[in-house]
């Protein structure tokens, strides 16, 4: 199995994509690439060689992130930004934790003005196997003010919104990237 985002359609001005199309609201946009990417799962049949997609979601979302914990393993959740949908440049306005099996999301906003970059998930001190004993952190920033802040969502309640908020004392561009690394990783490294 394997779960990403797909974009259907994603050429500006393309005469067969659906951008314009019955009252839909605009797309994000990137020079010539437009930014309507889907939650998508595709499973792969090794002994057939066939593949079957499936739609998980219809709201835009990108980045998809996992424990890192599961990399390369079976792994169910996922959590990944939400694109706003009131722009036509891209912003992310808020997290979807994704069961990927079941295509359920539950979602949560970072505040009127705020907007963030990629999700990263961090164990829990202490956490044990569950791909949500930890927290979802993401970089934001206040487009209004240009404040910045490292927001914590208990990943296994994304919907409650934020439990924390690191204030950050310079501005964080959006989109960054983020991936975390725990102090025994850390620790382990060499110079």
């Amino acid at each position: 199995m394997l779960v990403g985002c797909r974009i259907g359609d994603p050429l500006v001005g393309d005469p067969g994509n659906p951008e314009g199309a019955d009252g839909a609201p605009p797309v994000p946009t990137i020079a010539n690439l437009r930014l309507e990417p889907y939650l998508h799962r595709w499973e792969l049949d090794l002994t057939t060689g066939t593949a079957t997609e499936r739609q998980l979601d219809d709201r835009l979302s990108e980045f998809p992130r996992m424990d890192n914990r599961v990399l390369g393993a079976r792994s169910r959740l996922a959590y990944s930004p939400r694109i706003a949908t009131d722009r036509t440049e891209l912003a992310f306005d808020g997290v979807i934790r994704y069961d990927t099996d079941t295509g359920d999301g539950e979602a949560s906003g970072y505040g009127d003005g705020w907007y963030g970059g990629e999700t990263t998930f961090a164990p829990r001190v202490g956490a044990g196997a569950a791909e949500d004993d930890g927290y979802v952190l993401t970089f934001a920033s206040h487009e209004a003010t240009g404040e910045s802040a490292l927001l914590v969502l208990d990943a296994a309640r994304v919907g409650d919104g934020p439990i924390a908020r690191v204030r950050i004392p310079q501005r964080v561009p959006a989109g960054y990237h983020s991936w975390w690394v725990g102090a025994d990783d850390v620790a382990a490294q060499t110079v």
